[in-house]
């Protein structure tokens, strides 16, 4: 946010703009009333239509009825546009915890979670895929990877069609090999997140103080580089390399 939107946003009201704050309240409240048409200005047009669309199907088992998807369209766009206040946010948190009961109270969740929680809750919302069954598939043997992953995404897409697949869907591939021919099996499945393991650093850095009997410089500050798991046998054959110097000293 720039420091002009910031000024916009947090200027004070003199006295004579309060007439004009009071009538702006005033419509807002109005506005905040209907519903209807909160939810069609509040979400982006293709998310009001896609809710319109779904809501005129009867495919409703699984979603929310747009009502996790309107709050948080609402709470999206209060923020971008300078207008939050708390109200917000707590409807947004019944709405969760009103179809997700893990997210009732105030304990802490994993972010991951909620955010795969709530991307699956959205999708449902505006899932407008006319099929709820997926095709049974052709086998595998002897076509190329391209065609089976063209085939398993329209399959996927035959029950999933919504903005948050389009943003972030994508495809793993897992291959199975046969031992005794060797022919591998390739299948692929869709997926919005990818878990990947932070890998653990194998060395770390020792930092110390080195004194010296018989040079100018009596004592200087060396770093290494050891592995995670060297002992001060190790340290102590390190500084021999690097410093040239014999075992005893």
């Amino acid at each position: 946010m720039s420091k002009t939107q910031y000024a916009e946003c947090s200027r004070s009201v003199s006295d004579g703009d309060l007439a004009s704050v009071e009538k702006k309240k005033a419509k807002e409240f109005a506005f905040a009333e209907n519903t209807d048409k909160q939810v069609f200005f509040t979400l982006p047009r293709w998310m009001s239509m896609d809710l319109l669309r779904r809501n005129k199907s009867h495919s409703k088992r699984y979603g929310t009825r747009g009502e996790v998807t309107e709050q948080l369209g609402a709470l999206l766009k209060s923020l971008w546009s300078c207008q939050y206040y708390a109200n917000i946010s707590n409807k947004f948190k019944h709405s969760v915890a009103k179809y997700g009961s893990q997210y009732e109270g105030n304990d802490q969740h994993d972010a991951q979670e909620f955010l795969l929680w709530l991307l699956d809750k959205v999708h449902e919302d505006l899932n407008t895929a006319p099929k709820e069954k997926y095709k049974k598939t052709k086998g595998n043997l002897g076509r190329s990877d391209e065609d089976i992953a063209a085939e398993m995404l329209a399959n996927h897409l035959r029950c999933n069609s919504s903005f948050i697949h389009d943003l972030f869907q994508g495809q793993f591939r897992s291959s199975l090999c046969c031992l005794g021919c060797g022919r591998f099996s390739n299948t692929f499945d869709p997926y919005l997140c990818v878990s990947l393991p932070i890998p653990s650093s194998h060395s770390i850095p020792v930092f110390l103080h080195l004194v010296f009997l018989e040079e100018k410089v009596k004592m200087t500050k060396v770093g290494v580089l050891l592995d995670a798991q060297a002992n001060v046998y190790d340290l102590r054959e390190k500084l021999n390399m690097s410093f040239k110097t014999s075992r005893d000293n």
